[in-house]
């Protein structure tokens, strides 16, 4: 792996820059000493990447943005339950001018790497115009924006299949709609140790498998809900939670849904106390976390899928100093591609 030819790292190279056009709807080459324009037959590369066959690794920044609307209280202070819409429900969706702002600029330092970046938004997100702006912006940028629900629809199990396909369905015209690009991924509100092959929940209105099946008759073809925070219902270790992205690679369910499993531990899981995790951990501790991370699936030829939320990275890193780092890390690695999650879907 560590011999790997030039030939072998132009054509990752090259596989890399065919997926930010991909993203984008367009096959122009980004980068990598090139601004050649990629015809339909190179495109089919990207369909043939696999580290397992090709080497080296694939890391993913995937976030979800699922924020509470109105004032800055909540992401500045992580003791502050969620706050309240003006029906008395979780106020999902809705963003502040920080938080917009923390994206955009999140979404620079990836260019600034030539690479994408993943979001996941709950359809409530375009109720207010200024949210619309925003991501037809980051759209046109290129990066991949994909389903949460409607309103943060949670825990799936205890929904019906009728509520749980209304949200999806809504959400998913919602993103064709205004961001002009096809939605065929939902990432699952809260995540599950399982995924969806079998649910905790000891009062489920739904099962997994009729999850699953819902799922596809919205629309949708791959999904991301199975996490690596516990274990035989106990919160592993950080270095467990590594070794668990071997066993969080994706794969397909009978029903021929494709599982694109989150990988390690989320900032939430990480930082957030009423998520698990210790506040008062240093910035550095996460960073040097996540590098870690990025080892373990280049030393075994793994796909790495982060999970990050905004609100709770910028809280901690408002200046976004962990993707920075993480991507110039990466690129000191050869070939290490960096995608997004809808690339991983396209090369599985």
């Amino acid at each position: 792996m560590k011999n790997n030819s030039l030939s072998r790292r132009k054509f990752l190279c090259k596989t890399s820059a065919i997926a930010a056009g991909a993203a984008a709807g367009t096959l122009a080459g980004h980068g990598c000493g090139s601004e050649k324009k990629m015809s339909a037959v190179d495109a089919s590369n990207i369909r043939n990447y696999n580290p397992k066959k090709n080497g080296g690794c694939s890391v993913t920044f995937s976030y979800d943005v699922d924020m509470p609307c109105g004032g800055n209280t909540y992401l500045y202070d992580r003791q502050i339950p969620w706050l309240r819409g003006d029906d008395g429900h979780d106020a999902h969706g809705h963003l502040n001018d920080d938080v917009r702002n923390y994206i955009k600029n999140l979404a620079t330092t990836a260019e600034d790497y030539n690479a994408k970046l993943q979001f996941f938004i709950q359809g409530n997100t375009f109720e207010k115009q200024a949210d619309v702006a925003l991501w037809k912006e980051i759209a046109q940028r290129g990066h991949a924006i994909d389903n949460h629900t409607y309103s943060h629809l949670a825990p799936l199990g205890q929904k019906s299949t009728q509520e749980i396909e209304q949200e999806i369905t809504q959400t998913k015209k919602l993103i064709e709609k205004h961001l002009n690009t096809e939605n065929i991924g939902v990432r699952t509100p809260w995540g599950y140790t399982n995924g969806l092959l079998q649910f905790d929940e000891l009062s489920s209105v739904s099962s997994a498998q009729e999850v699953q099946q819902t799922i596809l008759n919205s629309g949708i073809k791959w999904v991301s809900s199975r996490t690596s925070s516990s274990e035989g219902g106990q919160r592993v270790t950080d270095e467990r939670s590594i070794e668990m992205i071997a066993e969080r690679q994706p794969f397909y369910y009978d029903s021929g849904l494709l599982e694109i499993p989150f990988c390690i531990f989320q900032d939430r899981e990480y930082f957030d106390s009423d998520c698990g995790g210790d506040p008062l951990r240093p910035l550095e501790e996460w960073i040097d976390y996540l590098k870690k991370a990025v080892d373990f699936a280049y030393e075994n030829n793994l796909y790495l899928s982060v999970t990050v939320h905004p609100s709770t990275s910028f809280k901690h890193d408002p200046k976004g100093k962990y993707l920075k780092e993480i991507y110039s890390y990466c690129k000191k690695k050869p070939d290490i591609v960096l995608c997004t999650t809808r690339d991983i879907y396209r090369w599985v």
